[in-house]
């Protein structure tokens, strides 16, 4: 959701006007807090519905919020659009189920739709293959999943993804694709998200000695494709703890299970495997936005992990360029977003594809220089700030909406 979050304040600068539909907070089975509320603009209309009990629905084995909601946001669509006759409905969330709504909304009231996929949804890139879970539980729900896919792409007018790798894979699966108005558009930065975290944020602890460690921390979940670049960043600060610099380096994780609570440790214990069962603090259990950024104010380094799905663009990345922190960014040095920063002084890539013992020299004077010093004006990271603004990604959205618009209206 924190795309629409971010962006709808900017979409009345480009002639859009948004009506936001969805689920009652207390309904997701998610994380709630109400300081988000504080960056969306009041005037903008919020429809909320309800959702089937999530302590009923886990039992019947659907517990997934697209499927508990499907129903109630089917009702509550057909409304708003007898209602309001929108010209456009936009889906950005990661329930993705719902977006087949769109086929029934483009063909019961002419409405087109576009979709926003921050993931892949059942067509994957070939590197994103390897991960799908195994099991009969699994392969039931792929087919679920490719079915809804299959009818949200037939009738789709325009697509927006976080990877550019996401929509080739679609056309391939979907020829009909070829010729609909898409956009590659990341998260965007959104400045009022850090001036809530300082007025309202409280930071997690990381429970090291500050007086004589420097803290990297990294906040958000720890997927299975990230474990291999985990792993060799581990395996850089082992091989190089006789340098002054390594050895006072510490690593905070926080917040790096999907669930809300009872996640297993991820971190924690392969640095325990290492022998650095003192380098690492988990949190994993999910901590909202705003303490998460206040929790990194606190940081001396932030930390960035690449993926072995190279289609990875991590949302984190531009947020954490509009800090004053630098950025060690683990990953191989042919990721997309490995090669956006490249040549910034404030970021050190920490190659996932070399030895970790021929980096750990040049880690170790980079720490030793970098760390817990607030980064100067870098001209090339200020204008990556800022042409990843939510500002910029919103009116590349609305560029989309209209491209969408104009394209839907040929078609009919």
């Amino acid at each position: 959701m924190h795309r629409v979050r971010t962006s709808c304040r900017y979409y009345a600068d480009h002639g859009w006007s948004p009506t936001v539909l969805a689920v009652r907070p207390e309904d997701c089975g998610r994380l709630i807090d109400e300081r988000l509320t504080q960056t969306v603009p009041s005037e903008i209309r919020i429809v909320r519905t309800g959702a089937f009990p999530e302590r009923w629905a886990r039992p019947l084995g659907f517990s997934a919020l697209a499927f508990r909601a499907w129903q109630p946001l089917k009702a509550a669509g057909d409304r708003l659009i007898r209602e309001i006759s929108p010209d456009l409905v936009y889906f950005s969330t990661t329930a993705f189920p719902v977006m087949a709504l769109g086929d029934r909304w483009r063909r019961r009231f002419a409405t087109p739709f576009v979709l926003d996929l921050h993931d892949p949804w059942y067509t994957t890139p070939p590197s994103a293959t390897s991960f799908r879970r195994p099991g009969l539980k699994s392969r039931m729900m792929y087919a679920i999943h490719r079915r809804l896919e299959a009818r949200a792409m037939r009738s789709v007018s325009g697509l927006i993804a976080v990877s550019d790798r996401y929509v080739p894979a679609l056309e391939t699966a979907y020829p009909r694709l070829e010729g609909v108005p898409r956009d590659t558009i990341p998260f965007g930065i959104e400045a009022l998200d850090f001036e809530v975290a300082r007025r309202t944020g409280k930071p997690v602890s990381s429970g090291f000695d500050r007086s004589t460690t420097r803290l990297g921390l990294y906040a958000g979940r720890v997927s299975d494709g990230m474990l291999p670049t985990l792993k060799m960043l581990l395996a850089t600060l082992a091989a190089g703890a006789d340098r002054p610099a390594i050895r006072d380096f510490r690593l905070g994780f926080l917040g790096t299970g999907y669930q809300l609570s009872g996640n297993p440790l991820i971190a924690a214990p392969l640095a325990d495997e290492m022998g650095l069962q003192e380098v690492v603090r988990e949190q994993p259990d999910r901590v909202s936005l705003m303490d998460s950024l206040s929790t990194l104010a606190q940081a001396d380094v932030l930390l960035i992990l690449g993926s072995e799905d190279k289609a990875y663009q991590p949302s984190k990345l531009f947020q954490y360029l509009a800090t004053d922190r630098p950025i060690l960014c683990v990953a191989a040095a042919d990721a997309p977003f490995a090669r956006q920063v490249a040549g910034l002084d404030s970021v050190f890539l920490l190659d996932s594809a070399r030895p970790p013992q021929d980096q750990v020299t040049a880690l170790a004077d980079w720490l030793a220089r970098a760390a817990g010093r607030p980064v100067e004006a870098e001209p090339g990271r200020q204008v990556l700030a800022e042409q990843f603004s939510a500002r910029a990604m919103a009116a590349r959205e609305c560029a989309l909406f209209d491209a969408a618009l104009a394209s839907a209206g040929t078609d009919q």
